[in-house]
């Protein structure tokens, strides 16, 4: 009997090549993308505002200029205040973390252009130097300050530093 397994064997080399006569086999692609990663540290603190005292008019009797949180600045003795604004920072940071915030301890000196010194006697931080960072990862801090100026003050611009810290434990 003669075996008829030439068209059986040939249906079968085109089911598993394909007609085309290659091995049958799905279709692939590939490709790569660029990863980055920007690591930031834990907390940061931004300046938004300078603290100034004004324009002053310094009389023959000494006195203070208080820049107050959150209201305009107040005049106490022969001064005369144009102008003033507190220091305003924003802290960046983790959301809902309590943070710790530090300043330069007053007395602080301001030294005049022409020679002259006043000093800063106090400074006020809002809100209050330990409380939470808002749920957006950022709160507002105003730091407002007394300046004395003394009788008869040099004229001239006066310029300090106040040293700001802040850190989430």
């Amino acid at each position: 009997m003669k075996r008829w397994t030439g068209p059986i064997v040939g249906a079968l080399l085109v089911l598993l090549l394909g007609p085309g006569g290659a091995l049958a086999s799905g279709k692939s692609a590939s490709a790569t993308a660029t990863t980055t990663a920007n690591v930031l540290n834990g907390v940061s603190l931004v300046v938004t505002g300078n603290l100034s005292f004004g324009d002053l008019v310094s009389g023959s009797v000494a006195g203070n200029v208080t820049v107050p949180v959150p209201t305009a600045p107040i005049p106490n003795g022969p001064i005369v205040l144009t102008q003033g604004r507190q220091a305003t920072f924003t802290i960046l940071g983790p959301a809902n973390r309590h943070y710790t915030l530090t300043t330069t301890a007053a007395p602080l000196t301001l030294n005049g252009s022409n020679g002259g010194t006043m000093s800063v006697t106090s400074l006020t931080v809002t809100p209050v130097p330990s409380p939470k960072i808002g749920s957006n990862g950022q709160v507002n801090v105003t730091i407002g300050a007394r300046l004395r100026v003394g009788a008869n003050q040099t004229p001239g611009t006066y310029r300090g530093t106040i040293n700001i810290n802040v850190t989430v434990p």
